[in-house]
């Protein structure tokens, strides 16, 4: 994986650490302790599994944990939803939300394609 030496160094990675903090700010204040703890868990999953395939040393494992990320991403961008109707998340910032999660999914598929 000459691509990186560190999963930090992954574009991907920074983009997933990006969504992170943005949900957290978004949601912190949220009584909603479940719908909280779950659209934050699935965020930290997406970051974490990047890092944790990257640290697998293998192809393999990197393209099983990037799958689980990209799941994780749409898990994440299928709760803006419920973000959006319970009015959690203005209308504007769900949209935006679910626009870097699509991005991020088309890097993450692009990447694991890549990977032979």
């Amino acid at each position: 994986m000459a691509f990186a030496s560190k999963f930090e160094e992954l574009t991907i990675w920074q983009d997933a650490r990006l969504i992170v903090n943005l949900i957290y700010k978004e949601t912190s204040k949220l009584s909603d302790f479940n719908f909280t703890n779950q659209i934050q868990r699935a965020a930290i999953s997406i970051m974490n599994n990047i890092a944790e395939g990257f640290d697998r040393n293998n192809q393999r494992g990197f393209k099983y944990f990037l799958r689980i990320a990209k799941a994780s991403a749409a898990e994440v961008k299928s709760m803006s939803y419920i973000a959006e109707d319970l009015q959690y998340l203005p209308k504007e910032k769900s949209e935006s939300l679910r626009v870097i999660l699509d991005e991020l999914a088309r890097k993450i598929g692009s990447l694991v394609r890549s990977i032979r």
